[in-house]
């Protein structure tokens, strides 16, 4: 239980570091990395 939440709140800060990092920064690349991690978070953060 600790560890599902440890990575949920990981991916959470990740989440928000590309919302911050997009704003400077919009690629077809940094895109396709948000696209994952937000199926990731989906998965395992229901």
């Amino acid at each position: 239980m600790f560890s599902h939440t440890l990575f949920c709140g990981l991916m959470m800060w990740n989440l928000e570091t590309f919302l911050y990092n997009s704003k400077a920064l919009i690629s077809t690349h940094i895109f396709l990395i948000f696209f994952f991690i937000t199926i990731t978070a989906q998965i395992f953060c229901p």
